[in-house]
């Protein structure tokens, strides 16, 4: 029974359209696989909002603007052609093959591509036949004795004496018998058929969404990737795109390297090597990946850069724990190197334009990151959350630690690094004499800021002057003998 527009409204297949070929290139990529006429096509929209472009042009194909036979069913094949791991299309999807153009020596609809595992791609060339409904009949004969599935056979191209089968997901021992039984089954006399078994490396295939966390446990979303992209190209997008560039540098400057986890469903991890590409590594759709610089201990006694992590984790969880509300998770529970802070505070978000007033805010995330060198090297800090504040970057949410970063030592207490955190956040702790933020530094400055500072509970100015000012109390102060 053919598929109505009712069905893929009902369905969601024609929501997937939207989200999935959501830009005119793809879109007109689609419609000419299926012949759709180019003048007929609705004017694209540029609002974003595909869902009615998508609905009408459904609408056109059930009125019958295609060339005859093909209807939304050929809409939907394509698709899932395109999007090898689609969960809907590959639901909705037929098991028909459409027959080749006899205009031409190429094949009538995009060749199938693997789905994404590391088995091979064949294709079997038929010299001498080209009758594909009788060549595709005897392939179905054959497969179950070689443990072939039938879908895993698709008809690539038929014309002028020849036919091209794709086998996918086979062996290569299955696929050489598979060959050698349907030359038997074709030659019935005719001794001009060969077959012949022709390996080919996998056909690129989009991935409609994977999933990449940062080393702050941001999560991100990459959409229409193509599977021969490589797990390096993933790891360099998302750092270039979100992450201040410091953050995969050493003391020194020099870069650090990045390592790539597929983390699963279970939590575990796998390392993956940079030059893989996405169908080598088998990532399937939907999958997440882990984009993080590597913890070395460097030119540092590795005990004594473990004494230091775990001391800077005893420390931050004793903080915790006296302090209700402050929420700590990390990379490792013995000895993390990368923390994710969550506490509230009452704190300001920037104006949502500039030059209007700030707006107030509670929650705040910080991520917390110990280089490779620590403790030697002081540890960095950057918000996650939206943050107005002078000593904050604006664009990656660096922190500037004042004096624990400036006159940094091994032996920081963690817990008064937590507790500058929450003062910072709740301007009860900031420097104006030099920013990151030079447009939070004029408005904490002006007389409207230090006002709206003051109402939230943070530190005025002019009354921490007056108290530096004043001369301390006459107190009884002897000193201890030692």
């Amino acid at each position: 029974m053919a598929l109505t527009l009712k069905d893929l409204i009902k369905n969601g297949i024609l929501n997937e359209f939207a989200v999935l070929f959501h830009d005119e290139t793809m879109a007109n990529l689609l419609l000419d696989l299926i012949d759709f006429p180019a003048g007929m096509r609705s004017q694209f929209p540029n609002n974003g909002s595909t869902l009615g472009y998508w609905r009408e042009i459904c609408q056109q194909i059930t009125n019958g603007i295609l060339p005859q036979g093909t209807d939304l069913q050929a809409l939907i094949d394509e698709a899932a052609d395109l999007y090898q791991s689609n969960r809907i299309f590959n639901q909705y999807r037929s098991d028909r093959t459409y027959p080749p153009n006899p205009n031409n020596n190429q094949p009538s609809s995009t060749p199938q591509a693997p789905q994404a595992s590391n088995s091979n791609l064949f294709t079997i060339l038929i010299q001498g036949r080209d009758d594909a409904n009788n060549v595709l009949a005897s392939a179905g004969v054959i497969a179950p004795g070689q443990s072939i599935l039938p879908e895993n056979i698709t008809l690539r191209f038929s014309g002028n004496g020849v036919v091209l089968l794709g086998l996918n997901n086979c062996s290569s021992q299955a696929v050489a018998s598979f060959a050698g039984g349907l030359q038997t089954i074709l030659q019935s006399g005719q001794n001009q058929v060969q077959v012949s078994v022709l390996t080919e490396d996998p056909q690129p295939y989009l991935i409609s969404r994977i999933f990449v966390e940062g080393p702050d446990q941001a999560r991100f979303e990459v959409c229409d990737v193509s599977s021969d992209t490589t797990v390096g190209e993933i790891a360099k997008g998302v750092m270039s795109e979100a992450y201040d560039p410091r953050m995969f540098q050493d003391s020194r400057g020099r870069g650090r390297r990045v390592v790539v986890d597929r983390v699963s469903e279970d939590s575990s991890t796998e390392r993956l090597a940079h030059d893989q590409t996405l169908h080598e590594a088998n990532i399937q759709e939907e999958d997440t990946l882990s984009v993080a610089p590597e913890a070395t201990a460097g030119a540092i006694h590795p005990q004594l850069r473990q004494e230091a992590l775990a001391r800077a984790r005893n420390q931050i969880m004793a903080y915790a724990q006296a302090h209700p509300g402050f929420q700590v998770s990390a990379n490792n529970h013995l000895v993390p190197t990368d923390y994710l802070l969550k506490f509230n505070a009452p704190g300001f978000a920037p104006p949502l334009q500039s030059g209007g007033e700030p707006q107030a805010i509670d929650e705040h995330e910080v991520y917390l990151m110990l280089p490779g060198t620590f403790p030697m090297q002081a540890p960095q800090a950057f918000w996650q959350t939206p943050i107005f504040h002078p000593n904050i970057e604006p664009q990656t949410g660096l922190v500037c630690l004042g004096d624990l970063g400036d006159r940094y030592r091994p032996g920081l207490d963690f817990a008064k690094l937590c507790q500058l955190l929450i003062d910072i956040a709740s301007y009860q702790n900031y420097a104006l004499d030099e920013g990151y933020n030079k447009e939070a530094q004029e408005w904490a400055i002006s007389d409207q800021g230090q006002i709206a500072i003051e109402q939230r509970g943070g530190q005025c100015i002019l009354r921490k002057l007056i108290d530096e000012m004043q001369t301390p109390p006459k107190l009884n102060i002897k000193r201890l003998s030692e």
